[in-house]
């Protein structure tokens, strides 16, 4: 009962999610070449082979980023 409900609520919905966020991450790398190639620039290539990896570094830079909030900000809003 508990490797079933484990499947169902956790591994299914991981096994879903996880393909669709990585063809994104590889869209947006694909949308930044064109865009790049239109501008007539050369567009994310420095990290990895032809920038491969450019996503994974975008989302490791967004996970690690600090999230600052100034002393005087309304902190509600």
């Amino acid at each position: 009962m508990l490797n079933l409900l484990l499947i169902d609520k956790i591994i299914l919905p991981f096994i879903v999610v996880l393909p669709v966020l990585i063809a994104t991450a590889y869209f947006t790398l694909a949308e930044r070449k064109v865009l790049a190639s239109v501008q007539r620039r050369i567009g994310p290539t420095t990290t990895g082979m032809w920038g491969v990896l450019q996503p994974i570094a975008d989302g490791v830079k967004l996970l690690t980023k600090e999230n600052l909030v100034p002393s005087n900000a309304n902190k509600i809003i």
